[in-house]
């Protein structure tokens, strides 16, 4: 089981840029951001996605009310699995700024999952 959950940090091993923070760029509040992924390799990254949306949406929330305009556009959301703290997120992320865009294949992806927690 820890295998399988750590295998999305060989991603990060293998980085050769710069350093990069999620709250940070959340903290300037310009640019995008692009988390891609391929579709045969989304077990390894799935659960880093989610948790740099995570990172994002509470970073977001916690520079108090005002508009940063800041988008979270997540496409193929069933694919991610649960994300925690969507729910709150699309309930609360307004009044800070945040606006969130969500994309899946149909509405019982979301409202009859189990794992789709929002």
């Amino acid at each position: 089981m820890t295998a399988s959950a750590s295998s999305a940090l060989e991603y990060v091993r293998t980085q050769e840029a710069a350093a990069f923070s999620v709250r940070q760029w959340v903290e300037e509040g310009r640019g995008v951001l692009f988390l891609p992924y391929q579709a045969d390799q989304i077990a390894a990254p799935r659960s880093l996605i989610s948790t740099w949306i995570r990172i994002g949406v509470f970073q977001l929330m916690s520079q108090g009310e005002r508009d940063h305009r800041l988008w979270f556009v997540i496409d193929e959301l069933d694919a991610l699995g649960p994300i925690d703290g969507l729910k709150d997120a699309l309930a609360r992320l307004r009044k800070f700024g945040g606006r969130c865009v969500l994309w899946f294949q149909s509405i019982a992806q979301v409202s009859g999952s189990r794992r789709c927690r929002c």
